[in-house]
């Protein structure tokens, strides 16, 4: 998953539905992932950092070829809470992107549009 896409899922969640999430990690990638988002949410004061953890589980694998084996996984879990300042940070953030949206919108619109006589004026020639 995206680095982009689980801040965007993070934010919606917080906004819908709690109070706090857990972002987890269980390899090299997905620590850098996870460690991004939360720093990415800490910059602009959605979240608080209430609690940070490691944790170590066992991994039980099967293989044709082989006899089961159990191996240890390291685990890091970033629990984040959401700030007092949360929802309204969230809302101008929205109608921001949204006039951002709008607007590219408008100017693909006229670029269409422009193109779009250009070639009609191409075709009475």
């Amino acid at each position: 998953v995206k680095f982009k896409t689980l801040v965007i899922q993070a934010k919606q969640l917080l906004k819908a539905q709690f109070e706090t999430i857990e972002l987890h990690g269980v390899d090299d990638q997905s620590y850098l992932t996870i460690s991004l988002v939360a720093q990415c949410l800490l910059k602009y004061k959605y979240v608080t950092v209430t609690r940070l953890k490691t944790k170590t589980v066992q991994i039980h694998e099967e293989a044709d070829d082989a006899p089961n084996y159990s191996r240890l996984q390291p685990r890091l879990i970033i629990h984040l809470t959401k700030t007092k300042e949360f929802d309204k940070i969230f809302d101008e953030f929205e109608a921001v992107f949204q006039k951002v949206v709008d607007d590219h919108q408008a100017e693909a619109d006229a670029t269409a549009e422009a193109n779009k006589v250009s070639s009609d004026v191409d075709e009475e020639k």
